[in-house]
């Protein structure tokens, strides 16, 4: 292993670390998000919920999914930006080790999406719909 393909090794370590920390950071606000809808959904208070209560529970649900898309797609970016950095190493005609294609092959792109992998975009889409269906949709008594 040369030290340039070391060095880019380390990077993405140290890059999952902070991904790791923005994980715990959605798990946090996916909680939240759901202390919230369930409380518009049946205040402690008995009152009827109001239609600004509604709105600013949803505002704040949808902007937590949408908060960790975000997050989520920055974890992915760190996979595709190293990938990236390998294959260039690699065009340079720099010797990478077999670790290094076989991970160039696993993430398959070199271009940053913007967005999570299928499964956490699926997971984000379903959760954005139990945090609708808490708040808007009537409570069966």
């Amino acid at each position: 292993m040369t030290p340039e393909e070391y060095q880019i090794w380390q990077l993405f370590q140290s890059g999952r670390i902070g991904s790791a920390l923005l994980i715990v950071a959605s798990a946090i606000f996916i909680w939240l998000g759901f202390r919230v809808a369930s409380g518009t959904r049946a205040p402690v208070s008995g009152e009827p919920v109001t239609m600004a209560a509604k709105i600013m529970s949803t505002i704040f649900c949808l902007g937590t999914v949408l908060g960790a898309w975000t997050m989520w797609a920055e974890g992915v970016a760190v996979y595709v930006i190293t990938a990236f950095g390998l294959s260039e190493l690699k065009a340079e005609g720099t010797v990478v080790s077999e670790v290094a294609d076989g991970f160039i092959d696993y993430v398959g792109t070199t271009t940053v999406p913007g967005t999570p992998d299928i499964m956490g975009m699926v997971f984000l889409i379903y959760l954005a719909l139990m945090y609708l269906a808490i708040i808007w949709v009537p409570k069966q008594t």
